[in-house]
């Protein structure tokens, strides 16, 4: 199967914002990340990074997560939606765990 449309390489890009209200378990979320980014099919990228606000203000850490992924099939649509699907399962079991009120 062709990886372009006469010559043109398409890719999906995915972009995720999560607000992650204090520094340490924004890190601590992003290191346990950090293990789901190897081994990924070629076809697919992925990086993982924190964006701090300014210490006026109290709304947190933003978690950025990249996904971008050559377009050439079916499958790797698939595979960019399962990715992104076990990624997103993963932050909400970190954050459930390091949060201590269980909110």
């Amino acid at each position: 199967m062709k990886d372009n449309i006469n010559g043109i390489q398409l890719y999906t890009k995915v972009t995720l914002i999560i607000n992650v209200d204090d520094n340490k378990r924004a890190e601590a979320i992003l290191k346990a990340l950090i293990p789901d980014n190897v081994n990924i099919p070629q076809s697919l990228e992925m990086e993982f990074k924190l964006s701090y606000k300014s210490n006026n203000d109290s709304s947190g850490v933003d978690l950025i997560l990249e996904f971008k992924a050559r377009c050439n099939d079916d499958k790797s649509i698939r595979t960019l939606a399962s990715t992104v699907d076990e990624v997103l399962e993963h932050v909400s079991v970190m954050k459930r765990v390091l949060n201590p009120k269980g909110v």
